[in-house]
């Protein structure tokens, strides 16, 4: 397989770390959570670079190893310009999954996650700006609408249809 780069994105609570780690552990790839790379001491919109670059270094690093890498990221048409761009001239394939989601299925009790004031703000508004539904990306998968193990199943089908997967790694 060559080299291959494959990011998540969607709003916050969308799904994009739990799919994304599983992904690369039945792919046999690496995974890397975008917010491990994220600059802590800046507001996540003054880092969007600072953390576009750590990334790289984390893709480039996890590449010594494997060749397919699977990043959880919520992505905004300049990020992947960035990442297209960046990845290619390695010649490194990079790809998106959109991960959507309803505000009502995110927050909802059966996710056992609890979301501060500012992340069920920031969820609406993330929705409401597309995140999950970006032009750029190969797929979408609606991670509201079924149980996990279903939206599991179904991206790794579509995975194996658009890029080409070999079966043995699906």
């Amino acid at each position: 397989m060559n080299k291959q780069v494959i990011f998540i994105d969607g709003p916050i609570g969308s799904g994009k770390s739990t799919l994304g780690s599983e992904l690369a552990l039945r792919l046999g790839g690496h995974f890397i959570d975008g917010d491990d790379c994220c600059a802590q001491d800046m507001a996540w919109y003054t880092s969007a670079l600072t953390t576009c670059h750590s990334i790289v270094r984390e893709v480039l690093s996890a590449m010594q190893n494997c060749s397919l890498v699977i990043v959880a990221q919520p992505l905004r048409s300049r990020e992947w310009i960035f990442f297209k761009g960046t990845f290619s001239r390695k010649h490194i394939a990079v790809s998106c999954i959109g991960l959507k989601a309803s505000y009502s299925s995110i927050v909802a009790a059966h996710r056992k996650r609890a979301f501060s004031g500012y992340e069920h703000q920031r969820i609406q508004v993330m929705i409401a700006e597309g995140y999950g539904q970006r032009p750029f990306s190969i797929m979408q998968i609606d991670s509201g609408k079924s149980d996990f193990e279903a939206t599991l199943l179904e991206t790794e089908s579509k995975l194996r249809e658009q890029l080409g997967f070999p079966a043995d790694l699906l």
